[in-house]
């Protein structure tokens, strides 16, 4: 029987991240892992098999001293999903880029001077967005989200409340990177200290709801 699309979506999260944490593993394996049958795992990597986030590669080494025709065991694909995060501080505009294995693809740094504004702020974001997405080379569309981290009070809006080391009162700012970076499907505005959370949270939502 199909699964709901909703608990789907949770499964297939789970798959990426259990090969997230622990890399390759077999089909027997990874269905251990998240203690579900062997088929019901081997349905959800077919699944993202065919989206293309996962890579299905020949296992020469079998484990054990087990003999016969070496086995596959999937691993994410990390060219398929790429995730932004941006650092709003004073006097400067930092993007890092991360592949959908967390590896660090690339980095952009800006230093001037003085605290930007908000626009300013949002313009140099988005100036530096696509030279590293370019550097990177990032496939057209594999950009899954942004999440953009100021030191100061955000609400769930992604609206600055209160940013004193930035001299921003009641801003909204995602509205600004928006604007300037329409393409984007998620962009997410944070407190710098809740960041890395917002940034798991922006990777979970790449997950396909076919």
């Amino acid at each position: 029987m199909p699964q709901p699309s909703a608990i789907r979506h949770i499964n297939q999260a789970r798959v990426l991240g259990a090969l997230l944490a622990h890399g390759p593993m077999s089909r027997a394996e990874l269905a251990r892992a998240l203690d579900m049958m062997r088929s019901t795992a081997g349905n959800l990597a077919s699944a993202l098999l065919s989206e293309g986030m996962l890579a299905d590669d020949v296992d020469a080494s079998p484990r054990g001293g087990e003999v016969g025709r070496p086995g596959t065991r999937l691993d994410l694909n990390p060219r398929h999903s790429f995730f932004c995060g941006a650092d709003i501080g004073v006097g400067y505009v930092r993007l890092v880029l991360i592949d959908l294995k967390a590896g660090r693809a690339g980095a952009r740094l800006w230093q001037g001077g003085a605290r930007l504004s908000p626009p300013e702020a949002a313009g140099k974001l988005a100036e530096l967005l696509p030279g590293l997405l370019e550097e990177a080379q990032v496939p057209d569309g594999a950009l899954r989200g942004l999440c953009v981290a100021v030191p100061g009070l955000t609400d769930t809006e992604g609206r600055v409340r209160r940013a004193p080391i930035l001299g921003w009162t009641d801003v909204p700012f995602l509205d600004l990177v928006r604007e300037r970076l329409p393409g984007l499907a998620t962009v997410i505005a944070e407190n710098d200290a809740n960041a890395p959370a917002a940034c798991r949270r922006a990777q979970e939502r790449a997950v396909p709801l076919a």
